[in-house]
Parts: C-alpha cells; structure tokens; sequence
C-alpha cells in the first residue's frame, strides 16, 4: 500500500475485509503484514480500532502484546493527560465475548490508575461467574490509595454486577474494602483548633460517596442485611475512633454532639464521611427491621447498652421509628428517669417519648408525666446553681427556676396530644408564661443551615428581653464566658451575646437609648454587634441617625477605642472604628438610609477624625509576600480604616455637593469645574498627599480610584495635584505611589475624554510601568483596564485612521513594549468592545481592522512566533463581529496571518471561532470556505479534538453539496481519515464514486 499517493480512504478499503473478518489469521502472511502495520501506520490502527474489529481479533491481539503496556502519560501545560488506549478501548467493546481474555487483561495491567479502572469497565460486562475470579486483584488495588481513589466507581459497578447474580462473598469483599475510611491526610492546627481532623474516604468526593452508600444498599441489605450492617457499623466505630486519635481527644467516641439528629434533618451537615457510614447504617437497620425485625432485636438491645452514645441514639431512633415492633425496648428506656435529662441522647430520646408515650400502660404513663414534672435531678440543679453564679452572675435560685420551668415544659410538650387534667393545666400554664417552645427536641437550632461552631450568648431570648436597659447592663459588666474548653457547635462566648443584645436592640432602640454607650464602650465585640446591626440589618432605618451618630461620636471620645490597636482576646476597636467608617458609607450612598443634611456636618467631622487613625500600620499597609493583600493596595484599601474612611470622605463630598449646590444655594452644574469641596475637606485631602506623613500606599490608592468624582468636585485642585497623585520620579518609592493610585484610577473608573489631555503623559507613563513589571498583583486585572482604556483612546481619536499606527496613538507603544500576555488581553478587551457596541461597531470598524493589520504584519515579520499566539487567538473573534461589508475574500489576507497561531492554541478557542465564521460564509462561498479550513486542518501542532461540532459538519456537508467545492472537500475528509477522524467517511463515500 502506498504511504502518499493512494487516496487513504482507498487503502483502508482494502482493510475492512480483514477487520471484520471472523477468522482473520486464516492466513498468516497476512496477518503478519496487518499486524506490522497496526504497530507502525498510526493512521490505519486508528482506522482499524475505530472500525470496530470482530472479536475474533482479541485473542491475537493478545497473544502479540497489544494489551499489556498501556500509554504513558502525557505532560501538558494544564497537567497530564492520558492518551487514549485504542486496544484497550476495543477489548471493552467486545468484552462480553471474550471473557477470558478481559480476565488475562485486568491480571497483567500494567500503568496508570486510569487504565486499570477501564480494565475493571470490561470486568463489568463479562459473566459474573468469571468476573469473580479478578476481585483479590482489585482488593489488592483497593489497598494502594492512589488507585483506589481511581477506580471507586468502576469497582461499584462491579459490585453491582456481582450483586445481580448473588455473588455475596466477592459482593462483600469489595463493598468491606472499597467503603474503609482512612486516616485524616491533611490535619491542620490553627490556635486551639484542628483543622480536617476527620477521617475520609477512598472515594475522594462526595459525588461517588453518596452513590456507594445510599444508592448501593438496597441490593446489600437484600443479599445479606446482617453482613452489610456489621461492616458499615465496623466503619463508623473506625472513623470515629480514626478522629479521636487524630485529636487526641479519646472519649471523641463517647460523644456525638457533632450529630443533631440520627433521622434525616435539616440540623445535621453531612459533609464528614462518619455522617454518611451512619445514615448508611441507619438506612440498612430500617430496611432490615422491615425484612426481619425478630432478627434485629439482640442488634438494638446491644446498642441501648453501648457506651458510645451515637450508638446508644441509634438504638433509640430504630425504636422510635419501629415502636409496635420493639414495644418491650419503648417502655423499658421510657422508664429509665435518667433518660430526660441525657443530653447526649436528647434528641432521639424526646422523639421516642413523643411517638412512644401512647405504647405505655396508664400506671406508667403517670409515671413519665410525674417525673417530668418533678423536674430536672437535684444534682443538675445543683450544678447548675453553681455554674450559675460563678460564670453568668445571676442569682442561682433564679437561674435554677427558670431553667426547670423550661425543661418541664419542653418535655411535657412532646407529649402534649395525650395530656389531659392537671398536666396539660401545668403545661397551659408554663406556655403561657414562657411561651411556646420552638425546637424543644433540640438542643440547639440553627437557622443559618451551616456548619461550625456558632458563636451563642448564655441567655434565651426572652430572659434578655425581660431585663430593663439597667438591668441589661449590669449583667454585661458582670458576665464572663465559661472558663472550661467547650466542645460541640455552639460556644457562648462574648460574640454571641453581643448579637444577642444587639438583635434585642435593633428591635427597641427607644428602651435602650441611655444605655447604648455605655454597653458600646463595655467590650469591643458589644460595639461592633450594635454597628453591624445598624448597617445591614434591612430594620436598621428603626434607628435613628441622631442615635447612630451620637454613639460613633461617644466611642471616639474614649481615647483607648480612638486609639486602640490590639486584636489579642476577642479585643479589636480597629474593626470597631471600620464598621463607623461603613455605616456612614451607608449613609451616603443609600436612599433608603440617606443621612439628612442636618446630620452631614457631624458625619464630616468623625471621618476627618478618622482620615489619621492608626490603621493601617506599615506591616497591614504593605504585607509580605504570600499575605493576603500583597502589593495589592487597593485591597488593602478597603479593609482599613483610614484608607476607607478617605474613600468615605470623597464620597460625602460628593453626596453634600450633590444634595446642598456648590455654594448651598445655587443648583449644581453637571460637568467638573466648580470647586464643590468644602475647605477643611480640600485641606485635608491635599494634606494627606504628603508621602512623608502619608506613606500608606492603600491611602494613596484612594485618589486614583475616585479620580473622576474629585475632578469633578474640584477641576482647579486636580490639575494643581495631578503630579503628587501620579508622581513620575524615578525614584522607586514614587513609583509604588504612582502604580498604587494609576492601577485604582484605571480599575475603578472608565476611559473619559475631558481628562484625557490632563491624563495623556500619565497613561504614557503607565505603559512604560507595565513594561517593567510595574503594576500591582491584584485580582481585579488593572492591565486588562488599561488596555480598555488605550483603545476607547484609539477608537474614539478625531484622527484620521493612519496607514500604520504612529506614536500619537498609545495604544502603538503599548503593543510594542509590553508582555505577550498583556498584547493578548488587548485584543480580547478589542474585541469585546466590539462585540458589547453593536450600535458603533461599522464606524469603529476601520480603526479595528487597521489594528488587526498591523498585528498580522509583526507577527509575520518574526515568523509567526509563539509570542503572538495570544493576541491571534482574541484577533480570530473579530470576523464575526465584522460589519457585511466584509467577505471571506476581502479578510483572507487577515484570516491567513492567525492560521499558525489558532493551531497551537490548545483551548482551541481561536479556531472555534474561524470554524463558526466559516459556517457562517459556506452557503455565500463554499470554495474560498472549504480552503480555508484545509488550511487549517494542514497546520501543524493543532489540537486532536478541534474536529468535531456542528459548525464543522455544516462547512463540509455544504462544500460537499456544491461542484467547484466538493473536489477541496473530499481531500479534507481524506485528510482527516488520516489523522484518525472519520466521522466524515459517509460523505466521502456518498461522492467519492
């Protein structure tokens, strides 16, 4: 066969026969020469395996190696990659008929984790009686957790499929195996906490987890429930047990707070694998109980006896849920005294007395109801008065009475249906005293649906209410958190009172007014809460300005608040004085919370106090590397106080000058020019521009980002201080300020005309910077801003559209001096203008075809170099943009100069987008269309996978249709045969005759 001329659809017209072929070593000689050519003509073994060979094929393919050595991985820019394993992929397809050899395969493999999981594909489609034989090789991979991680899903299915034909020893094996959880591999320590300290799964994502351990049961629980209990039972008591020691906490496997509810609830966050090996557990008791539930019972008196409480819960829940059939167990642990007052099984244990109560005999229903409203044991209240009045300050007598009033009644509650006489007369009566319980089943309710630990006052919401703004008071000067560890989703704690008395606040500013700075001044955490609420909170307008700004005066009275930058024990006034800085934002930039004229003078004054507060120090101002907020000063900005409230105090300029009038009488102009500032806000502002008392580069930021609004309010004194916002010293120091208020300018604010000749030398300057590496590392792309800003310059310019580029135009020196990566963006930002003006796009069109231009020359001038690969792959999205003026032939010189670089881009994005312009321009001109994409396809280094898609189907079925195009449009699907595409044969076969 001829490697060239031969038309390469003519060649594997000679193979097809063989390929198909139920005997195809009838003759060796034959077989000998396809064998060699499988092995050194990629493009026919393509053919050939795409073709789908007969089965008879897989034994000689076997016998010569074919299966033994599976493809190295391949190192691309985004990782690796595994190539496709054609002989691998055909044992698949055929592996119902022939069995041994997919028994041979899975045996011998050799290589990465990916193929051996295809291996276990073909595993699945085989007999399960020899299936079976392969599972001690996949326990024995199971063990490696580099492949275990890999072939999870494919074991499931195997698992399935074993299942499915009884195979309950090999089914149990890998189920035990597959569903082992491991070690917890990235335990971390952050002060007191530790960080990932649960055990996890082989499984590595949740996805395959909750298919294995919910979806899997049914068929588990049918061939062997007892068996499937007893290993899911064995794996929770070892996750458990795997955490514990990786907190070095041991009696973690007594405990279970970190469950709500053993039942599905909207309380338990199931993100930890213990959670999903016991809704696993729970879900296969249940369904055992409904198989056999005689059978179960020694299973559930074990675990009311077991000293791990989750186990003890979950014997209680199958009791609860299952009562007729476990009547004996409801009465035996309903009658157990000390079960109303276990908080560790709390939940399960009021969820059996609610569904339970009516299986007990009137003798000991009395009983129940009598110790319930004896209340809690004399030795909790006990405890509990002397916790009271060492940690809370409260009178323990008082504390202890309305403690046992609440249990009481969230007891009595969860029978409520069944009381009659005198108890439900008590529980009349608790209700209308307390109120109804919301979630007495629980212990704690959040609201929020997330995990972590919650942050909680000491105190319900109606013991707080109940207190005057004195009262209230004194019980915050006195309170302190408890002294001992705390274990479990809630923590009291400072914080958590503070929303409390906050949210209690917010619902009555009037009561507490008095007392409001006093408690402020207390404790930063009480401050913080009151001006958190008073910012976001959507009842916040319930506030009075008067209120708001009397309070954010008296603290800054205190100089320690003023002043203070401690963040050690709950402490931190900085973040206080932040949240002063937010709710004045709020202010004046909100109608719905906008601060009235009055009150703007007094706003002034506590941001000009604040415009010198000691935040940001030099280590917050400029973090070291890998700190949040490295050379990102307009980051930094944001998160401090005296950047944040200069940003507040431009931003109230501007609200007073647009609420009062330049001068408080006349109306205020649109454009910039008056001087709009107040002066002891124009000093102020011109003060902080002194780098000496200054040196903040996040307060620096501030004037670039709102550039616009202060020449706006004050053209004059812009123009008089443009060279101190943008200082163009060599000196390094000048530099970081110029880059530090240019990147802000240039992020937060549009291209605009009427600064542009006061702006022109700077944004010169700016390129230059770029160049040099200038430019700060934050996230919100300030090159990608400065180039939109270069071409609305070249866009928008009144100058006759020059034949090439001239320095006039920044935009030239900015292609000419800056990083590939920075060109590339360029032509992505061109482009999007293009593609978001619709409306101007024809009369922007010259300018941008003059660029497109020009870029094709230069990357023609250096050989078309990998360096203009990115500029070429945004470039190749302007013909679809193109006004219709454009055709095909009047862009081919253009669409020429992107082909070597959209080939090399391996996102393929530069080539999706020619492939749907051609699709675009076939029906108008399918010759100059169909060349052009053999041109493509011609290139070298393109992308495997840039074959497929409907835009490419509709190129070569509309060229194929006409005449003088159907010639170029068969050497293309020739062409494509060769590289293993042959998705297009049918075509070639319809015109080919």
């Amino acid at each position: 066969m001829s490697k060239k001329k031969v038309p390469f659809y003519s060649q594997t017209a000679i193979l097809d026969p063989y390929i198909h072929s139920p005997n195809p070593g009838a003759d060796p000689d034959t077989l000998e020469v396809l064998l060699d050519m499988l092995r050194t003509r990629q493009e026919l073994r393509d053919y050939f395996f795409r073709s789908g060979p007969h089965a008879a094929w897989a034994i000689i393919l076997w016998d010569h190696g074919f299966f033994s050595d599976s493809p190295s991985p391949q190192k691309t820019e985004k990782g690796y990659m595994f190539p496709y394993w054609d002989a691998q992929g055909y044992l698949i397809s055929v592996a119902s008929q022939v069995p041994d050899i997919v028994l041979k395969h899975v045996r011998s493999i050799q290589g990465h984790s990916w193929y051996i999981s295809r291996a276990i594909e073909a595993l699945c489609l085989i007999e399960a009686d020899k299936a079976e034989g392969a599972v001690p090789k996949i326990i024995e991979w199971l063990h490696d957790l580099e492949i275990a991680t890999a072939i999870v899903p494919q074991t499931y299915d195997l698992i399935k499929h074993l299942a499915q034909s009884r195979k309950t020893a090999a089914v149990f094996d890998l189920f035990l195996h597959l569903t082992t959880p491991i070690p917890p591999p990235e335990v971390k320590k952050v002060g007191d906490f530790l960080l990932n300290a649960e055990a996890v799964s082989k499984f590595r994502g949740a996805y395959n987890e909750n298919k294995v351990l919910s979806e899997g049961l049914s068929l588990l629980v049918e061939l062997d429930a007892a068996r499937t209990v007893q290993i899911l039972e064995g794996h929770l008591c070892s996750a458990i047990r795997l955490e514990a020691e990786a907190k070095n906490f041991p009696n973690f496997e007594n405990v279970s707070w970190w469950r709500a509810a053993v039942e599905e609830n909207g309380q338990n966050f199931n993100h930890d694998y213990k959670d999903k090996l016991l809704k696993a557990l729970r879900d296969s008791l249940e369904n055992w109980v409904q198989q056999n539930a005689k059978a179960v019972e020694p299973l559930i008196q074990h675990y009311l006896n077991e000293k791990r409480e989750i186990m003890r819960r979950l014997g209680l829940h199958i009791l609860q849920r299952f009562p007729t059939e476990y009547k004996k167990y409801v009465v035996h642990e309903l009658r157990k005294t000390e079960n109303l007052g276990d908080v560790g099984i709390h939940h399960e244990f009021f969820m059996l007395m609610k569904r339970g109560y009516p299986y007990l005999d009137t003798l000991d229903q009395k009983a129940l109801i009598t110790a319930i409203c004896n209340g809690p044991s004399l030795e909790r209240v006990g405890e509990l008065a002397k916790w009271a009045k060492q940690e809370y300050g409260e009178d323990p007598n008082k504390y202890v009475q309305r403690y046992s009033k609440r249990w009481v009644r969230d007891r009595l509650w969860m029978i409520k249906d069944n009381l009659v006489g005198q108890p439900a007369q008590i529980l009349d009566k608790l209700i209308a005293k307390l109120g109804k319980p919301e979630h007495p089943a629980f212990t704690s309710w959040h609201s929020s649906g997330t995990y972590g630990v919650r942050n909680v006052g000491p105190l319900a919401g109606h013991e707080l209410t109940s207190k005057s703004a004195d009262e209230l008071l004194e019980f915050l000067k006195k309170w302190k958190p408890p002294s001992e560890k705390q274990f479990g989703p809630d923590s009291i704690s400072y914080e958590g009172l503070a929303n409390d008395v906050a949210k209690l606040v917010l619902a009555n500013p009037q009561k507490y007014a008095k007392q409001l700075v006093a408690i402020g001044i207390l404790r930063s955490e009480f401050a913080c809460a009151l001006l958190e609420q008073f910012t976001k909170n959507e009842k916040a307008s319930a506030v009075s300005w008067e209120l708001c700004i009397d309070f954010c005066e008296k603290l800054l009275e205190n100089e320690s608040i003023r002043y203070g930058m401690n963040h050690r024990g709950g402490e931190n006034w900085v973040w206080a004085r932040k949240l002063i800085v937010n709710l004045f934002q709020e202010g004046i930039s909100k109608p719905e919370r906008a601060i009235t004229s009055e009150y703007l003078p007094r706003v002034r004054d506590v941001l000009l106090m604040l415009v010198y507060d000691p935040d940001p120090e030099p280590e917050g101002d400029k973090p070291k590397e890998g700190w949040f907020g490295h050379n990102d000063p307009a980051t930094v900005a944001i998160n401090h106080v005296r950047s944040d409230a200069l940003s507040a105090l431009i931003i109230y300029a501007l609200y007073r000058a647009k609420l009062t009038g330049t001068d408080e009488k006349e109306p205020i102009s649109e454009g910039p020019g008056p001087q709009r500032l107040e002066e002891v806000v124009r000093e102020t502002l011109t003060r902080k521009l002194d780098k000496i008392d200054e040196p903040s580069w996040a307060v620096h930021s501030v004037y670039g980002r709102h550039l616009w609004v202060l020449y706006w309010l004050d053209q004059k004194w812009v123009k008089a201080h443009i060279d101190q916002i943008f200082p163009e010293e060599e000196a390094e120091e000048n530099i970081r300020f110029y880059v530090a208020a240019w990147d802000s300018f240039i992020i937060f604010n549009g291209y605009n005309t009427l600064m542009l000749d006061m702006l022109y030398p700077k944004y010169s300057k700016a390129i230059d910077n770029l160049s040099k590496g200038y430019v700060t590392k934050t996230y919100l792309r300030p090159a990608e801003s400065l180039a939109g800003h270069l071409i609305w310059h070249y866009l928008l310019s009144d100058k006759k559209i020059p034949a090439i580029l001239d320095d006039r135009i920044l935009l030239k020196k900015f292609f000419e001096i800056v990083k590939t990566e920075f060109r590339g963006t360029a032509c992505w930002v061109l482009w999007k203008i293009l593609k978001d003006n619709p409306s101007d796009s024809g009369s922007y069109w010259p300018k941008v075809r003059k660029l497109w231009e020009w870029r094709v020359q230069k990357a023609s001038i250096a050989n078309n170099s990998t360096d203009f690969d990115d500029e070429m792959g945004w470039l190749a999205y302007l013909p679809l943009e193109a006004p219709s003026s454009e055709t095909i032939t009047s862009l081919w010189p253009l669409l020429e100069g992107l082909l070597p670089h959209i080939a090399r881009d391996t996102r393929g994005l530069g080539w999706r987008s020619i492939e749907e312009y051609l699709a675009r321009e076939v029906d108008g001109y399918p010759v100059k269309s169909i060349q052009f994409y053999y041109l493509m396809h011609s290139q070298e280094g393109k992308p495997p996978f840039l074959y497929s898609g409907d835009n490419a189907r509709k190129i070569i079925e509309t060229a194929a249709v006409h005449s003088k195009s159907r010639r170029s449009t068969l050497s293309l699907i020739d062409l494509l045969g060769r590289m293993g595409i042959h998705q297009y044969k049918s075509i070639y076969d319809r015109y080919a005759g």
